[in-house]
């Protein structure tokens, strides 16, 4: 998570595990971790595919960070957790163009969910009903 933030979207860790009987039955177990950061990566402008009618400026504010800083994923996946949260997308994805290079560009995929209007949720004669005078 370490490397994540600090601009490193292509770090993995390699994990490796040994067993022998020891003399006594039990077992010994030998773990090693290697840690490969790959190349530090800065961001590059954000794009939003799919957005529909929703403005640009609504979601811009819900991504933090900017062109030129390390590009932190785990501040990226907030972010879509964020645009989800608006409620008006059905499905937000997150990926990185170009897959590879020492900047890449965040793109959300937006797919719209159903709009539902709140005067539909009204029963007619509540919509058509004149408020009541005291």
């Amino acid at each position: 998570k370490a490397f994540f933030a600090a601009g490193f979207p292509d770090a993995r860790v390699e994990m490796e595990h040994r067993e022998t009987v020891a003399q006594d039955g039990g077992k010994e177990v030998a773990i090693r971790a290697e840690m490969q950061p790959g190349e530090k990566v800065k961001m590059g402008p954000v794009r939003f595919e799919g957005a529909g009618d929703t403005k640009e400026s609504v979601l811009r504010r819900r991504v933090r960070g900017g062109v030129g800083e390390p590009l932190n994923l785990l501040e990226l996946e907030q972010a879509r957790y964020r645009i989800s949260r608006l409620g008006v997308f059905e499905r937000v994805d997150l990926g990185l163009e170009p897959d590879a290079g020492p900047e890449r560009s965040p793109v959300f995929t937006l797919r719209p969910g159903r709009r539902v209007h709140p005067d539909c949720l009204l029963p007619l004669d509540a919509r058509n009903r004149p408020e009541e005078s005291s």
